[in-house]
């Protein structure tokens, strides 16, 4: 099972800028990042698994327009600014993405490249830390259920060129849709707790209301990944929003935890 660490995901802050608004975190520790005991063959058939349930929640739970992000991150083995730059041109060059070019995100020098890999929306930060070290984010992006799957083999792909380069990456996955039906979010939140409970062990430990939107993370053990809040483990996050305008609900599905607006 992998633990995500944040002070890895500390430095997703310093790319928000370039990606999206990390949410849905409160008083979260820091931790190296662990590889499964099981090692690589068994974390890879383990992410497979998670995001193909993702999917599958997604196709069972939400309406016809579905959107799917997978994130891989993870810290790069430490080297002079060149050295970084040029593991970040050797894995955009194997993925088939352009060159990277260099920019500057709140301070720290980022790396940064972007492009369609098979029809799918790729994009790689690859950021220089304080302390020597780098930070790099692959974020994979899939419209509807023939893309998302197209998307579970693109991904290992990407873990497979990150491995090359040293970097142990740990997956970050959400699904996100409206619901077919017209309903509040705390209704709709609790059918998706009866739902998912009949086929998916979980356990809520954390609880978020504010107005139209309901966030809620659970333990679920079942899933390769988690993240720590305290010394509880997170497995799973739900968050609903109620859009007044379209008189619905949008929900979104976080493995372990949510990194897109919601």
């Amino acid at each position: 099972m992998r633990r995500i660490s944040f002070q890895i995901l500390g430095m997703v802050m310093v790319l928000c800028g370039l990606m999206g608004v990390l949410v849905g975190f409160t008083d979260v520790t820091s931790g190296p990042l662990s590889r499964s005991v099981h090692e690589a063959p068994a974390a890879a058939a383990q992410a497979e698994r998670d995001l193909r349930l993702l999917l599958q929640l997604g196709r069972e739970h939400m309406a016809s327009d579905i959107r799917f992000t997978v994130k891989l991150q993870g810290e790069a083995q430490a080297g002079t600014r060149d050295q970084i730059m040029a593991s970040a041109e050797r894995v955009a060059q194997a993925l088939g993405l352009p060159a990277v070019t260099a920019g500057s995100v709140h301070g720290s020098e980022v790396f940064r490249t972007e492009g369609l890999i098979e029809g799918l929306p790729v994009q790689m930060d690859w950021a220089l830390t304080q302390h020597g070290g780098s930070y790099i984010r692959v974020m994979l992006t899939a419209e509807g259920e023939e893309q998302g799957e197209r998307m579970i083999g693109m991904q290992q792909r990407v873990l497979d060129e990150l491995a090359h380069a040293g970097v142990d990456a740990a997956t970050n996955a959400a699904v996100q849709g409206y619901s077919p039906r017209e309903e509040g979010a705390a209704e709709t939140i609790g059918r998706l707790e009866g739902d998912l409970g009949r086929t998916l062990a979980m356990r809520m430990v954390e609880d978020y209301e504010d107005g139209n939107t309901v966030s809620r993370s659970y333990e679920a053990p079942a899933l390769g990944t988690f993240v720590k809040s305290g010394e509880q483990p997170i497995h799973m996050q739900l968050a609903v929003h109620e859009d007044s305008m379209k008189k619905s609900s949008r929900i979104t599905i976080g493995f372990p935890v949510i990194t897109v607006e919601y």
